[in-house]
């Protein structure tokens, strides 16, 4: 085989390695758009002073489902799951008064009871942002192992008239890629309403 032939060969090679990867990368690209794109619908709690959008796939939770589950004697006022209850985004109204200018003492405060109940917690992020529509949210993204799985828990609450609204999530660490972005847009989309 000559020189120039091997060139030419190696010359194929290379623009067809490079297709093959630009068509990865689009199929890459357009999985990832299509997860972050699922449609939503809103729902209206708190006889509608308080409304999320979720993704139009989550469902409430069943009763039975729920009984089986968890082990908490009253029922938070909303519970939903994805269609393979891999997920359970969690709503509870605490009563407990809070004020805005509390947040960042109760974040501090919900962390500090979580590292006690999970000493290996690992905190990928937490603070204060406002929502799309101007609510202060206060968050936490936390890992922690239970068993042999890694967990992804997504903590995050808001007041309603100063009356904490705590949102909680957990799910496999490994279906972060598809859930996290879609909880963010929960968090986002919290509106208070007059």
């Amino acid at each position: 085989m000559t020189i120039q032939r091997k060139n030419v060969i190696s010359n194929i090679r290379i623009v067809m390695e490079r297709r093959t990867y630009s068509i990865c990368l689009f199929f890459l690209l357009f999985c990832i758009t299509g997860i972050a794109q699922t449609s939503v619908k809103e729902i209206t709690l708190l006889q509608g002073k308080l409304s999320i959008n979720v993704p139009a796939d989550f469902k409430e939770m069943s009763d039975r489902d729920f009984s089986l589950r968890y082990r908490m004697s009253k029922k938070p006022i909303l519970i939903l799951t994805d269609e393979r209850q891999q997920l359970n985004l969690i709503v509870e109204n605490t009563k407990a008064l809070c004020t805005r200018e509390q947040f960042n003492s109760y974040l501090d405060f919900q962390l500090d009871s979580y590292k006690k109940e999970v000493p290996d917690l690992i905190v990928l992020e937490k603070g204060i942002i406002t929502s799309a529509s101007g609510v202060p949210v206060g968050f936490m993204k936390l890992n922690f192992k239970s068993g042999e799985h890694l967990i992804f828990n997504y903590f995050f609450f808001t007041t309603v008239n100063d009356e904490l609204i705590i949102f909680t999530v957990n799910f496999l660490d490994v279906l972060r890629i598809r859930y996290e972005k879609a909880i963010d847009e929960v968090l986002s989309s919290i509106k208070i309403n007059p």
